[in-house]
């Protein structure tokens, strides 16, 4: 009997498809090995950083930001000329719709700035997942591809790729690593990244506050002392809070800008041991070591509050306490504090403590109404009999009356003029109310300048 003679179509398809099976199966196996076999951006992240920065995804923490207003205003500056038609371009792009170009950016992103004398470098790590598939063969391909400005570096035991734009421009230098994609302004940085298993040399808290969640799509952590002193500039009274932290202490930020809000949170541990700070700055640093409370004033403002700026922290004696090392020395702040005291007895029966501490609360604030040009000074309410008892003694007196002529929209609104050694004790502060009226409501007594503002609170 013959056998069936076979169809060569059909074997071929078949031979065809077995061929495709075994290409699916090769490169699905590599997927898998690509995103199992992986490597802590921790251990590739050297210690000895300034500043750290963090975000889950690059895309839904850069993109945001292109088509911002702001943008478009920063970039009118001459200063970024060069880069506005780049900027411009990319936000026209067509990229920017592609989804595989966003699942690509969608990585997590650190990167650690490291200072070599004043010259900071940096170091970035890309978390690439199972995209990692991609660069681990990038040895073998990429030299069959010519790309201006990239070499291939490669000693044996270590490769790398540097890549230039030109004689005279800085190079940078690039590096796959199991599942990241390393790149930094350093070789020698590069190098000890790999080198070594940098998570052993990290203490538990500070992996702690490296792997902590953000609010925000940025997260910045820095050595504390460095971040204040920064903010401070030439500002002495800030700079001195950098002895409330120790050497080692690290501040956390987290970030996120949008046209109608930029999100900004700080948080710096203090130094628990009294014995290590500046007796000057124990006051402050008992307030700041405080659990706040909900300022109770929140609940009262409406719509037409257009800004607000609340202390909450503690009573008007320990703010006095805390503050009053901070002020500049030539506001000379004992002096102005030591003569409105003994004017204070002299002229009102009333020692100075008794007239602003023994009836104020913890809360005061700064308030600004829409529309008004006037601001609001507040003070919480302890003790209205005790303020209503003051109040009665000191206006009694010859030196200082009250007009409660003044009737608006249906509210009596007082108004005094303070004497001078007053006034020169609220401008320490930078707060000028020579003459405020004046409102109690609701627990709280609110001055200002104008009656009209005074009116919209009431109402």
């Amino acid at each position: 009997m013959g056998s069936k003679k076979k169809n060569p179509f059909l074997s071929f398809i078949k031979g065809l498809f077995i061929f495709l099976l075994i290409i699916v199966l090769i490169l699905g196996l590599w997927c898998g090995f690509s995103a199992l076999h992986k490597k802590s951006f921790l251990s590739l992240l050297p210690t000895d950083f300034s500043l750290y920065l963090h975000t889950d995804s690059v895309w839904e923490a850069l993109n945001p930001i292109v088509d911002l207003e702001v943008a478009d205003v920063i970039l009118a500056m001459p200063e970024f000329n060069k880069i506005r038609e780049g900027f411009i371009a990319f936000r026209q792009s067509s990229f920017r719709t592609n989804k595989l170009v966003a699942m690509a950016a969608s990585r997590p992103v650190d990167i650690g700035v490291y200072m070599d004398g004043e010259t900071p470098n940096v170091l970035g790590i890309v978390d690439l997942g199972v995209l990692s598939a991609a660069t681990r063969l990038s040895k073998i391909v990429l030299p069959w591809f010519k790309i201006e400005g990239l070499s291939l570096v490669d000693s044996g035991d270590f490769y790398y790729f540097e890549f230039s734009t030109g004689k005279d421009s800085p190079s940078f230098y690039l590096k796959p690593y199991r599942n990241n994609l390393l790149f930094s302004t350093s070789k020698d940085l590069l190098i000890k990244s790999c080198l070594g298993n940098h998570d052993e040399d990290y203490t538990k808290d500070e992996k702690t506050l490296i792997k902590e969640k953000s609010e925000n799509p940025i997260k910045i952590i820095a050595d504390a002392r460095g971040l204040v002193e920064s903010f401070a500039g030439e500002n002495e009274s800030i700079k001195m809070f950098s002895g409330l932290l120790s050497e080692e202490t690290k501040a956390l930020v987290s970030f996120g800008l949008t046209d109608s809000e930029i999100n900004l949170k700080v948080d710096i541990p203090l130094e628990k041991d009294s014995a290590k700070i500046d007796s000057s700055m124990l006051g402050i640093n008992n307030l700041l070591q405080k659990n706040s409370s909900m300022p109770q004033i929140i609940s009262q403002l409406s719509d037409i509050v257009q800004y607000y700026t609340i202390i909450n922290a503690g009573s008007l004696e320990e703010m006095t306490q805390a503050v009053f090392p901070l002020l500049p020395k030539d506001v000379d702040i004992d002096s102005l504090w030591k003569n409105a005291g003994g004017l204070c007895k002299t002229l009102f029966s009333v020692s100075l403590e008794d007239l602003l501490f023994s009836w104020t609360g913890k809360e005061c604030a700064a308030i600004g109404i829409e529309g008004l040009n006037s601001p609001v000074f507040v003070l919480q309410i302890k003790d209205e009999v005790k303020r209503k008892e003051v109040f009665d003694s000191v206006l009694s007196s010859i030196i200082l009356k009250d007009d409660t002529s003044l009737i608006l929209n249906g509210v009596r609104l007082p108004k005094i003029s303070l004497p001078g050694f007053l006034q020169n004790l609220l401008k320490a502060f930078g707060i000028e109310l020579p003459n405020p009226y004046y409102l109690v409501h609701n627990g709280f007594i609110y001055f200002s300048e104008s009656p009209e503002v005074l009116s919209t609170v009431y109402n």
